[in-house]
């Protein structure tokens, strides 16, 4: 049974019971891929190996003008992956952060609820929040 929702399409099983979406399977698959390779690329031995690698094909192409604008174009590519893989990691490391913080919050008693949303504020306002906590 198909349900159309503010242009937005949902598959539902007769009971009512939402099935996964195929974006968001892929989404998830995606970050627990860019959780991977975060952690791989972090590595002392992913850094020995690109080295090793850049000095080994420099040789086999007698550091040719060739081979330079081939790496260069190689290591363009492979930095904005890397950029995109990492950012990706990063903001659900965040989004985890967040929740944490903001179940502690909610947890503890005389803290004010409204600090919790307080990522989403301008800078300006944050300044003003900073300097207000200060006065107190």
């Amino acid at each position: 049974m198909q349900i159309k929702l503010a242009g937005y399409r949902a598959s539902f099983i007769c009971i009512g019971i939402p099935i996964r979406h195929p974006i968001n399977v892929l989404d998830e698959k995606f970050r627990i891929l860019a959780a991977k390779i975060s952690l791989y690329l972090g590595s002392i031995w992913t850094v020995i190996f690109v080295i090793t690698a850049i000095i080994v094909s420099g040789y086999a192409f007698d550091f040719s003008p060739l081979w330079e604008s081939r790496l260069t174009s190689i290591a363009t590519i492979s930095a904005l992956f890397i950029l995109f893989i990492i950012q990706r990691s990063q903001n659900h490391s965040d989004k985890a952060t967040h929740l944490k913080l903001d179940e502690l919050i909610h947890t503890h008693e005389g803290a004010r609820g409204e600090l919790t949303a307080i990522e989403r504020e301008a800078d300006a306002e944050l300044e003003g929040l900073r300097k207000m906590k200060g006065a107190e």
